[in-house]
């Protein structure tokens, strides 16, 4: 007969795996499905990367510590397969390939070119979420037999684990997000001194300075540092600047304001705002379509339609160029 004991700590590690917020970088060059698998991983807990193309997608791996990768194949410039080996190359991330129709490679085509699980877009919510936390396990399993030697930081009870992005108090785990483990790493690298708001900004919110720049030289409207704490926030980036974005701000009953819709004045004309809107407002469209959200590759708009009138009461209230 199995402890009672046991069977309490077996479940307590399965609860504190599901609830375990990730970082995952989603590659795709069509924003209405970014914005729904958006949509659906938040809800989730998780915070998301997002990448259009195959050369921001490296720069963004490199930029950001991800948790997992979920890749599109069909991808302009650099295309997905590549994208995987170049990654691979370089990490043993996590790599979850997520094919549409039109993606020719076989599933062992791409498991050889270091690829660690292979779905296609129509796959329920449910199962890609418990794909994504058994790679990820099985990634957390291999780096445990090397946790000694772990680099970590450790002062007046608290302890953390910089490989593993885990935060101890006397020992005992304490979940935490992505941000809050950033920000507690910052004040723990300046114990004793006085840290600056703005330096605390750079650390939890690494993309906040580059928001806040561009909102100060295209002007869409209102958005101040804590801004981005109100909703989602998508934004295109060539080479290593941010030019262009979109985001969620106000949510009175029934309607969700999208806010800061703006460009970069020498990337204008290309259709970015457009395409940052309707990834947004395709996310908003599916939190309040359904609680469980169904199968993620149904009713997506086209990338030439324009936002589906079914949109829940969506209304924009910056420039959009």
């Amino acid at each position: 007969m199995k402890s009672p004991i046991g069977n309490d700590a077996a479940d307590a590690a399965d609860a504190a795996e599901k609830n375990r917020r990730l970082t995952l970088l989603v590659v795709d060059d069509e924003p209405a499905w970014v914005g729904a698998l958006g949509a659906v991983l938040g809800k989730a807990g998780h915070r998301i990367v997002a990448a259009y193309d195959g050369e921001e997608a490296l720069r963004r791996f490199r930029a950001d510590h991800v948790d997992a990768v979920l890749l599109d194949l069909a991808l302009p410039g650099l295309d997905g397969a590549e994208v995987c080996r170049q990654i691979r190359a370089e990490s043993d991330t996590p790599i979850i390939v997520v094919s549409g129709e039109r993606d020719r490679s076989s599933p062992a085509e791409l498991l050889d070119l270091g690829a660690d699980d292979y779905v296609h877009k129509g796959v329920p919510s449910t199962e890609l979420l418990a794909r994504i936390r058994a790679v990820v396990r099985r990634r957390q399993r291999a780096i445990s037999k090397d946790a000694a030697t772990a680099p970590a930081a450790s002062t007046s009870g608290w302890d953390l684990d910089l490989r593993r992005h885990e935060i101890r108090w006397q020992q005992s785990l304490i979940p935490a997000t992505a941000i809050e483990f950033r920000l507690l790493s910052a004040l723990i690298e300046r114990l004793g001194e006085l840290v600056a708001h703005p330096d605390l900004l750079s650390a939890g919110w690494p993309d906040v300075p580059e928001m806040l720049d561009l909102v100060a030289r295209t002007k869409p409207g209102p958005f101040l540092p804590r801004t981005i704490q109100l909703g989602s926030y998508l934004g295109i980036r060539r080479g290593s600047s941010l030019v262009a974005m979109a985001g969620e701000r106000l949510r009175p009953p029934g309607w969700t304001e999208i806010s800061a819709v703006c460009t970069d004045p020498e990337f204008r004309g290309q259709g970015f705002a457009r395409r940052l809107v309707l990834a947004v407002a395709s996310g908003i469209h599916r939190r309040a379509e359904s609680d469980d959200m169904g199968m993620l590759g149904d009713r997506l708009p086209p990338m030439n339609s324009t936002i589906d009138p079914r949109i829940a009461k969506v209304c924009c209230a910056s420039r959009c160029t």
